[in-house]
């Protein structure tokens, strides 16, 4: 099972429930338990620091786009590769990259596990459109 673990991305500490519950998912699902991660600095990094120290690192696979940002724990990457777009006078158009990945991460995953304040609007959205392709989202508040 492919869990998504993801959060707001100004979130400053861990919270030490989301450790507890990574590790209860770890003792269930044993080998069967994957892991799939941003490559952000901060949040994600944190939450890359938590796998390792569970063990979770060989089943942890980070996710980038074009490349990838912060991986300071050796994980396996997947590097989603996107094309830059050009307006009809030759500009580059800025593309939303979070967003991108965010939609591999949330289309690859089987359920997720969400660090969320209550209040971040994008990572309502974002497990919005997790519970609407009928996937399991475990919050931790924070």
């Amino acid at each position: 099972m492919k869990i998504l673990v993801f959060g707001d991305f100004n979130q400053v500490s861990m919270p030490m429930e989301l450790e507890v519950y990574i590790g209860k998912v770890l003792e269930v699902l044993g080998e069967e338990a994957e892991f799939i991660v941003g490559d952000n600095r901060g949040l994600d990094t944190r939450i890359h620091n938590v796998l390792s120290k569970l063990g979770a690192g060989e089943r942890t696979v980070v996710y980038g786009v074009n490349k990838i940002n912060s991986n300071e724990y050796g994980f396996e990457t997947n590097v989603i590769e996107v094309a830059p777009e050009y307006d009809e006078n030759g500009a580059e158009v800025a593309v939303d990259y979070t967003g991108v990945k965010m939609q591999y991460l949330v289309d690859d995953c089987d359920a997720a596990i969400c660090v969320w304040d209550g209040e971040n609007k994008t990572t309502f959205n974002r497990i919005t459109k997790l519970k609407v392709r009928d996937k399991e989202v475990r919050i931790v508040r924070v």
